[in-house]
C-alpha cells in the first residue's frame, strides 16, 4: 500500500471520485411488543442490575472494565461512569452503546453510536445486525432501530476547495455559511453533540480569526450550525488523515482509483432526527435503502457548487461545476469494497509504526536525560538495557507486570475477548516465572560487565 502523502496542490490533479458513503450512524433502541410497537417501557430491572454491576466493577478498578458482553467478536468495555442523560455507557473501538433506563423520548433505552472504522469495514448494514445481537444478548426482549442521525460523505480528488471564491460560488438554501483553517475535531466528525456541545463548538468555530490575506488557504468550509437538522462540511480529508493517523483509509481511496498523491477533500452532509422524521424516514434499515435520495436532495437542492463563467445575472439558475456534478452522483455509482481484514490490519500496522516512531524518540530523550547512568557512548543496545531495568522497577512500584499490560492491551485492540484474556491469566498468570527472571538478570549483569 502507499504511504499517505500530503503534496501541494496542483492543477493538474485528476478530477475523480475515490469514495461515498456513510461514516457515521446512529441508532436509538427502544423495547417493542409482540407486533413490533414501542411500549414506552423501562428497561427490566435485571438488566439495569447487570449493567450496574458492571459499572461498580469499573469504579473499583478506576478504570474501564471488560464485561462478557461483545460486539462483532470483540469484548465491549463499561466506563466508570454514563453521561447525561445516560447511566451506562458499553463502548469498545468499533461501537459506543450509551444505555439508559428508558424514560427518555418514548422508552428510547439506548443510543448506538456506530464508529467510521466499524462502518466502512463492516458496512452499515451488517453494523446494526452487529448491534441487535449484542443487545438481544444483554435485554433478550424484542427492540426497534431508530435512525437518529447519519453523515454520508464522497471522497474527491483534483478539486481544490481552499483556492475557490467559495463566498460567491455555492448556492444554498442555509443562511450560516463559514471558513476556517482548522480541521473538524474528532468530537464533531463523530456526532452525537448534545445542545449545548453543539452551541460551544459554534461559538468556538465563530470566534476564530478571519484572515484575508491574499493567499489565505482554508481547510474546511461549514454550511449550518451543529445544531442544525441537516448541515454540511466541506474539509481537506488527506490532511485530517495526517493529523489523526487513520491511514486505514487509504486502502478504500486506492480501491476506488486513488493515484496515492493527490489531495482529497471531503464533502460530508449532515441528516439528524428532526429532519429524518420530517421526510419519514424513521427506521434503521429503511433508511438506509434511500441513501441516494438523501444525497440527491442535499447536492443538488440545498447545496450546490456553480461555475460563475455561465452567463446568468440569477446565481440560482447557473449550471453546477464538473465538480459538484461529480459529487452529485456518487451514490448513483458503484463503489468498490476493501475486505474488513486489510482494513484492520492496516490500521494495527498503523498503530504499531506509530509506538514504534514513540518508543524510538522517548528512548533518546530518556538516554539524554540520565547522562552517564546509561553509558559514557549510550548507543541503542545500551540504552535499551538501561531502560529494561527502569520500566521493570516502574512495574515494581505499580505491582504490575509487562505481560499483563500486554494482555490488557490485547483485550482492549480487540485481539481477545474477555474470555480468552481470564482464561489465560487462569492458566498461566500474566507474570513471568522466577527462573526467567533469574535468566534475564544474568544477561544484564553479563551486558554490563562487557561493555
Amino acid at each position: 500500500m502507499s504511504t499517505m502523502m500530503i503534496p501541494a496542490p496542483t492543477a493538474t490533479a485528476q478530477l475523480k471520485l475515490v469514495n461515498f458513503g456513510v461514516d457515521t450512524y446512529m441508532v436509538n433502541v427502544k423495547l417493542v411488543n409482540s407486533t413490533g410497537q414501542p411500549t414506552g417501557e423501562e428497561l427490566p430491572e435485571q438488566v439495569q442490575a447487570t449493567l450496574s454491576g458492571y459499572q461498580l466493577e469499573a469504579k473499583q478498578a478506576r478504570q474501564p472494565w471488560a464485561t462478557p458482553l461483545t460486539y462483532h467478536g470483540q469484548t465491549l468495555f463499561m466506563r466508570e461512569h454514563g453521561a447525561n442523560p445516560w447511566q451506562w455507557i458499553l463502548f469498545n473501538d468499533l461501537v459506543s452503546l450509551h444505555i439508559g433506563r428508558g424514560t427518555m423520548n418514548g422508552g428510547t433505552f439506548c443510543q448506538a453510536r456506530l464508529s467510521s472504522f466499524c462502518l466502512w469495514s463492516l458496512g452499515p448494514e451488517q453494523a446494526l445486525l452487529e448491534v441487535e445481537g449484542t443487545l438481544y444478548d444483554l435485554v433478550e426482549r424484542p427492540f426497534h432501530l431508530q435512525a437518529s442521525e447519519i453523515h454520508l460523505c464522497c471522497d474527491l480528488t483534483g478539486w481544490d476547495v481552499a483556492m475557490i471564491d467559495w463566498q460567491e460560488s455555492f448556492v444554498s438554501r442555509v443562511v450560516k455559511v463559514r471558513n476556517r483553517p482548522e480541521l473538524p475535531s474528532e468530537q464533531e466528525l463523530a456526532g452525537g453533540l448534545s445542545h449545548k456541545q453543539g452551541q460551544a463548538l459554534d461559538a468556538s468555530v465563530g470566534s476564530q480569526a478571519v484572515v484575508t490575506a491574499e493567499h489565505r488557504r482554508i481547510a474546511t468550509l461549514d454550511f449550518g450550525t451543529h445544531g442544525s437538522d441537516l448541515s454540511c462540511c466541506i474539509y481537506n480529508k488527506s490532511l485530517e488523515i495526517r493529523k489523526s493517523r487513520k491511514t486505514w483509509f487509504v486502502p478504500i481511496w486506492e480501491q476506488n482509483g486513488y493515484d496515492g498523491t493527490s489531495v482529497v477533500w471531503r464533502i460530508e452532509f449532515r441528516f439528524k432526527r428532526d429532519f429524518l422524521a420530517s421526510i419519514h424516514l424513521n427506521e434503521a434499515y429503511t433508511l438506509l435503502e434511500h441513501l441516494a435520495a438523501l444525497w440527491q436532495y442535499a447536492t443538488v437542492q440545498w447545496l450546490r457548487h456553480v461555475d460563475l463563467q455561465a452567463t446568468d445575472s440569477n446565481r440560482s439558475r447557473l449550471p453546477s461545476t464538473a465538480a459538484w456534478m461529480l459529487v452529485q452522483g456518487a451514490f448513483t455509482q458503484d463503489r468498490q469494497t476493501v475486505p474488513e481484514p486489510v482494513i484492520r490490519e492496516k490500521r494495527r500496522m498503523s498503530r504499531l509504526k506509530a509506538c514504534v516512531a514513540a518508543i524510538a524518540g522517548y528512548a533518546s530523550s530518556a538516554a539524554a536525560l540520565a547522562g552517564e547512568e546509561v553509558a559514557a557512548q549510550p548507543d541503542l543496545l545500551a540504552t535499551l538495557v538501561w531502560l529494561f531495568e527502569q520500566v521493570g522497577e516502574y512495574h515494581h512500584h505499580r505491582h504490575k507486570t509487562h505481560l499483563e499490560d500486554v494482555w490488557k492491551k490485547r483485550l482492549a485492540y480487540g485481539f481477545v475477548t474477555a474470555q480468552q484474556y481470564y482464561e489465560e491469566v487462569e492458566l498461566h498468570g500474566v507474570a513471568l516465572p522466577k527462573d526467567d527472571w533469574r535468566k534475564i538478570d544474568e544477561w544484564v549483569h553479563r551486558f554490563k560487565q562487557s561493555s
